[in-house]
């Protein structure tokens, strides 16, 4: 299966609505969460997708693609399970579709390789940075989930090829002045989390806020 047309979009993502050329009626309600997954990278389950969508077209899928963007996510963060096994979960998956459509059956498979333990302790990671494209997902999703339709955002959008939209340190990564944030063991205390996902953000001033006091960066958020 090819994983891109010209449009830059995997051909199942495309065919359920991505691009807003839905292929059945309700489709386009979709589009918006089919983006997130393919940014998240859900390869492995467009199989699935595109067996369901297909399939069962009266069917609200909306239940399923949250789940599947939350199931991603702790995936991608504790690496469990293994990329190898996952095409062979997500085959199964469909091929137990065929007589019903059944999200609670993908749902307690899926839920399987879940574990709340090591959820916690990979998010923990005071490296989580070096991951950005794991980051911007978890801070989308938790931005949108803020939002409603008026202030909804394109957390995607790109003006000459780059992010309008990009990751921000809280506590920069060079400080002006670390007067500004406390005393030496709260600045030592701040730099051991300067990568975790508790002190990145994101902004579209990334460039004005640079290195300013948390006083100056909240007051023109």
């Amino acid at each position: 299966m090819s994983l891109s047309n010209h449009n830059g979009f995997p051909p199942p993502l495309n065919k359920l609505g991505v691009n807003g050329k839905p292929s059945f009626a309700g489709s386009l309600k979709y589009q918006e969460k089919l983006i997130n997954l393919y940014h998240l990278g859900i390869s492995s389950a467009y199989m699935l997708l595109a067996f369901v969508f297909e399939n069962y077209k009266e069917q609200d899928f909306t239940e399923l693609l949250e789940f599947l963007e939350f199931w991603f996510i702790c995936r991608h963060v504790t690496n469990e399970p293994a990329t190898n096994q996952l095409d062979k979960i997500f085959t199964e998956l469909t091929q137990a579709q065929k007589q019903h459509y059944d999200f609670e059956l993908i749902k307690s498979t899926l839920s399987e390789y879940l574990d709340e333990d090591s959820i916690k302790k990979s998010l923990s990671n005071t490296d989580i940075y070096e991951y950005p494209y794991l980051v911007r997902n978890i801070l989308i999703r938790l931005e949108q989930k803020l939002r409603n339709k008026q202030t909804a955002v394109d957390f995607w959008e790109k003006t000459n090829k780059q992010r309008v939209w990009t990751i921000e340190h809280i506590y920069p990564q060079n400080p002006y002045d670390e007067k500004d944030w406390g005393d030496d063991e709260q600045n030592a205390q701040l730099k051991q989390k300067l990568h975790s996902l508790g002190n990145l953000t994101l902004t579209c001033y990334n460039s004005s806020y640079s290195n300013k006091k948390i006083c100056r960066k909240m007051s023109s958020y």
